[in-house]
């Protein structure tokens, strides 16, 4: 094996540990998994801001999740083509281990943004300013069916 093999080996080897962490977390099973389909209407001219929310605050709450082991894994989804004028924009997918993990969601996901937020009212705040740009059309759960 020539050194440049080696050092590539080691690189990776080095750094799939972080890779591995940003999209998904250890302990998850993947076959118990229960997947939250969260679905948004962007409102009017307010794409560029629902993008960088979901950035600037979605993306470190979220690394902190997966660390932490609220989640599993996470996904967004854009919708190039809807069908009308009610149809979703972007598409979140949010990997949970199973539904007991759906319990105490709520709580861990709250010690999660004030991790990233630092206070309640910092949470609050930013909350506050969801409905000025997006609209939740639904939630679904759903399994994912092994074939065999």
């Amino acid at each position: 094996m020539n050194m440049r093999c080696l050092w590539v080996m080691v690189a990776v080897l080095l750094l799939s540990p972080s890779v591995y962490a940003d999209g998904h977390a250890k302990g998850c099973s993947g076959e118990d998994s229960v997947w939250r389909m969260v679905y948004y209407k962007i409102k009017p001219g307010q794409e560029q801001r629902f993008w960088g929310e979901a950035e600037n605050v979605f993306l470190p709450v979220s690394k902190v999740s997966l660390r932490e082991g609220v989640v599993c894994s996470f996904k967004w989804f854009k919708n190039p083509y809807p069908g009308s004028e009610r149809d979703w924009d972007a598409m979140l997918i949010l990997e949970y281990d199973n539904y007991a993990e759906l319990d105490s969601m709520p709580e861990r996901a709250a010690k999660a943004y004030l991790e990233v937020f630092g206070s309640q009212d910092a949470v609050d705040a930013e909350g506050a300013q969801r409905p000025d740009y997006r609209d939740v059309l639904r939630v679904d759960l759903v399994e994912e069916v092994y074939l065999k």
